[in-house]
């Protein structure tokens, strides 16, 4: 019973998040979902992309995923290294 209620609050948790985040730049188009997110270091912030677009599909219902990827830029903004990825998950029902 805690961890039905523990995955329930990480899913609403991550629905407010999505939808109050000013970062995640959504589209959909054919299955594929995009997400966009930034941090300091390549890997987070191609991690929480990736988490970010597969959420989306989750909560639209797609669980079928056949792929998943990021694409990463980094930028040096006022001496602070940062990166920004876009993640794409390809999903389907």
């Amino acid at each position: 019973m805690k961890a039905a209620c523990a995955v329930l609050a990480v899913v609403a948790c991550t629905s407010v998040l999505l939808t109050a985040s000013q970062a995640p730049a959504l589209a959909q188009q054919d299955g594929v979902v995009t997400a966009k997110a930034s941090a300091t270091t390549k890997a987070a912030a191609c991690d929480l992309s990736m988490d970010r677009a597969l959420n989306i599909c989750m909560i639209r219902g797609l669980f079928s995923i056949a792929t998943m990827s990021c694409d990463c830029t980094q930028n040096n903004v006022a001496g602070a290294t940062t990166w920004e990825c876009v993640g794409t998950v390809a999903c389907q029902k």
